[in-house]
């Protein structure tokens, strides 16, 4: 286990704690709206721009620690919680949603954030059954 040692990682922590908390509340309370609401806020300012790999793996970090504590978060509401994150520390990146048919012929989706064509969270599928969404990514 990592001991939080430094201030900046306790606040860190406590953000992407709160984050991912709230944004799976959300989506639990209302799947359909607060997705469509939060997958055009994120399309609508997604870009992508250079960014040191020690932010990234320090906000992927806190939300890795933020999961263990909110049980069944997804890996959207993950994701958006650390692009809110990045955002907030004026790092441009994209949370990508993509799905795919599994065997049984039932939807599997799945969501990641990539800076550029790094994946910081989540990792993107390499399968080519696994569509990635337009307007999203």
């Amino acid at each position: 286990m990592l001991l939080l040692s430094e201030p900046l990682q306790v606040g860190r922590a406590a953000e992407a704690l709160l984050l991912v908390a709230g944004l799976h509340a959300l989506l639990r309370i209302s799947p359909r709206r607060a997705g469509a609401h939060l997958m055009r806020t994120v399309a609508k300012h997604s870009r992508h721009s250079a960014v040191a790999p020690e932010l990234l793996s320090s906000v992927a970090v806190a939300i890795a620690r933020a999961q263990r504590r909110v049980p069944r978060a997804t890996c959207l509401s993950r994701a958006a919680a650390g692009w809110i994150m990045l955002r907030r520390r004026g790092v441009q990146c994209s949370v990508c949603v993509g799905a795919r048919l599994d065997q049984a012929g039932s939807l599997e989706a799945h969501a990641w954030l990539e800076c550029g064509r790094v994946d910081v969270l989540g990792t993107a599928p390499r399968s080519a059954e696994f569509v990635v969404f337009p307007g999203i990514a």
